[in-house]
């Protein structure tokens, strides 16, 4: 059952505490971000089920960190779980395909305007897509890879979308199909792309993968990292490494969870 309960980290101290709750209880991937001031977005994510088909929302919540409360936010113009959110670098949030309803992968795309609290629709993928991985380039660009494809199956198509002319071009493939990585996609100081991970087919039970690729945005291509990580890991987490110390890629897999964490050194 999913939860509307909210908590804060505080690093000094190394402690966690209440904050308040959301209005509305939703899971699955949906849409955060910090906003000027403070302030938090939640958006999107599904009607707590104890079984698929789930109901994707539309709804937003804006969390005030001087009263500790949310307050309902302007609701986006599609429904939709299992999306992924990026920050681009004039504050807006970028909301990325996702699942709409009776699970129908997503093409379409939408903008959050902190400044006028508005949603507006932006270029639509060439792929529809959920549970996809990411994240925002050097140069501002969008680099959005792999995920689930409109037959539910992990995909390979990358796609570039450029903030300027609200457009997406398609760049190269992924060497393996990769979904549930989408909190495993890091850009390094080089200016390239990890992606680790992830699980490469969709059925009665998953396959994970214990691979990663790197992209290169000068040449627009993918190459398979050479070394494979120690456990096959979905659902994961990576984290850049402060000193360039390389990338952190902890936890995962679909199946039997692992504790295990690796190093990527570029």
């Amino acid at each position: 059952k999913a939860s509307s309960a909210a908590e804060i980290y505080h690093p000094k101290t190394n402690t966690w505490t209440a904050t308040g709750s959301l209005n509305i209880p939703r899971d699955e991937d949906m849409v955060t971000a910090l906003l000027p001031g403070g302030r938090v977005l939640v958006a999107g994510g599904y009607v707590p089920a104890a079984a698929p088909p789930f109901t994707p929302l539309a709804s937003s919540e804006i969390w005030n960190p001087k009263t500790g409360q949310w307050t309902m936010g302007r609701s986006m113009h599609v429904a939709r779980g299992e999306s992924t959110s990026v920050t681009l670098k004039n504050g807006n949030i970028l909301v990325i395909g996702g699942e709409g309803a009776g699970g129908t992968a997503l093409k379409s795309c939408e903008i959050y305007h902190p400044k006028t609290d508005k949603w507006s629709y932006t270029a639509s993928m060439h792929y529809a897509r959920f549970d996809e991985a990411a994240v925002v380039l050097h140069n501002g660009r969008v680099l959005v890879a792999g995920g689930g494809g409109a037959s539910g199956q992990p995909i390979t198509r990358s796609e570039i979308y450029n903030p300027s002319t609200r457009k997406w071009t398609r760049t190269g493939s992924l060497h393996t199909p990769r979904s549930e990585s989408e909190y495993a996609i890091v850009l390094m100081p080089n200016n390239k792309v990890l992606l680790a991970g992830g699980y490469n087919t969709l059925g009665p039970t998953e396959t994970d993968v214990n691979t990663a690729e790197v992209y290169n945005p000068k040449t627009g291509h993918w190459t398979q990292v050479a070394s494979t990580m120690s456990a096959s890991r979905s659902g994961h987490a990576a984290v850049l490494l402060n000193g360039k110390r390389g990338v952190l890629v902890m936890g995962g897999a679909r199946g039997p969870a692992t504790a295990t964490t690796d190093i990527f050194h570029w």
